[in-house]
C-alpha cells in the first residue's frame, strides 16, 4: 500500500516540545486500519505517543463521531483536545483549542 502524510507545519515541533512533559493521547475519529498507519508516519522516530484512540472509541451525537474526555478517565482540568472540527468536541467544548483546517496542495 502506497499513501502520503503531509504534515501540518509546526506539527513536528510542538510533538516533541510535548514529549516528556505531558501525556499525550491521540484520539482520531477515523477508522483504526487508515489512520494507525497514518499515525506511524506522524510520529515517526518518537517514543511520546502514550495512546491512541480510534473511531470505536468516539460516541455517536446526532449521527456524528465526537470524541468523548470523560470516558477517558482523566481529570478533565487537565485535559485539552486540538481539534479542527466542532462535531469531534461537542461533548467538551470548554477543554478544546480549535485549530484551522489543514489543507497543503500539491504543486
Amino acid at each position: 500500500m502506497c499513501f502520503y502524510v503531509l504534515k501540518r507545519t509546526g506539527v513536528d515541533k510542538i510533538l516533541d516540545y510535548s514529549c516528556g512533559k505531558f501525556e499525550i493521547m491521540l484520539l482520531i475519529a477515523g477508522l483504526r486500519v487508515y489512520t494507525s498507519l497514518v499515525l506511524v508516519e506522524l510520529v515517526k522516530n518518537k517514543v511520546m505517543i502514550n495512546q491512541r484512540i480510534y473511531k470505536d472509541s468516539c460516541r455517536e451525537l446526532d449521527r456524528k463521531n465526537v470524541k468523548d474526555l470523560a470516558q477517558r478517565g482523566r481529570n478533565l482540568w487537565k485535559v485539552v483536545i486540538v481539534d479542527d472540527n466542532p462535531n469531534s468536541y461537542a461533548f467538551q467544548p470548554q477543554n478544546t483549542i480549535q485549530i484551522t483546517i489543514y489543507t497543503h496542495y500539491l504543486h
